[in-house]
Formats: C-alpha cells, sequence, structure tokens
C-alpha cells in the first residue's frame, strides 16, 4: 500500500530530483539577474546606497537558496568518493637457494611465485647469497 502511494505520488517525467535542479536553477538565474542590476546601480552616481544594499541582500537570498537546493541535488547526481585504504605492498619473495631447500619449502616458493600478480615491475626475489645474477646468454641480456 505504501509503494502504491509513494508511485502514484510522482508524476511521470518529474520527479524530487528534477523539482530540486529546477529550484536551483530558478535561483540561480534570479541571482544573476540581481547581481546585474547590482552592477548598474553601482556604476549609476545616482542610485541610493539602501537600493544597492536592499539588492545585495535580493542577491544574497537567492545565491542562498540556490545553494541549498544543489546541496539537496548534489549527492544524487554526484557520487561520493569512497574511502579507500592505501598501502605499500612488499613483493619480495625471499628464500635461500634452491638447493638448499626442502620439498615442501620448494612447493611453497613456487606457488608464492605463481599467484604472484602480474605487474610490470620487475620481480625482486631475495635469495639470501647476495650474489648479483649471472647473465649466462649474452643475447638473453638484450630482452
Amino acid at each position: 500500500m505504501i509503494r502504491a502511494v509513494a508511485e502514484g505520488a510522482l508524476k511521470p517525467g518529474k520527479t524530487p530530483l528534477d523539482v530540486m535542479l529546477k529550484n536551483m536553477r530558478y535561483y540561480d538565474d534570479k541571482a544573476e539577474a540581481a547581481m546585474k542590476w547590482v552592477e548598474t546601480k553601482l556604476t549609476n552616481p545616482k542610485s541610493q546606497p539602501k537600493e544597492v544594499l536592499a539588492l545585495l541582500h535580493e542577491l544574497s537570498e537567492y545565491r542562498m537558496q540556490a545553494q541549498k537546493c544543489a546541496c539537496e541535488a548534489a549527492p544524487y547526481v554526484h557520487p561520493k568518493l569512497a574511502s579507500i585504504e592505501h598501502r605499500k605492498v612488499d613483493d619480495r619473495i625471499t628464500a635461500k637457494p634452491e638447493v638448499q631447500m626442502t620439498d615442501e619449502e620448494l612447493d611453497d616458493y613456487y606457488n608464492k611465485l605463481r599467484t604472484r600478480p602480474t605487474t610490470h615491475v620487475p620481480l625482486i626475489i631475495d635469495n639470501e647469497t647476495g650474489d648479483e645474477a649471472v647473465i649466462e646468454n649474452e643475447d638473453a641480456a638484450a630482452y
């Protein structure tokens, strides 16, 4: 029953968001017109300060109404950004030389290598030897 009332309250093509945006534009247009009047009054030496102050007050009211409508419509038009926690991930895989590993350690080592996500960052393997990698094939060094 509540759903039927809610659906009946909405005219086709006229949602609450449509009304909020229409009101926002209405007050924004009124504020622009009031600003032109203020500029005209300020350039006219015969204008009275009370007139200018009254127009500035009117301009301020229109701006505040436009702002209020914009704030109410914004969540429907511009989604909020989700909070994301950024952490630096250490992709190093620590291992001793393969000849010194047990079968379980080798399985774990290769599983870690296999499940590592693809990336443009080169793989760094810390093998506790401290030795630099020796490239035996000169052609492989070009790649």
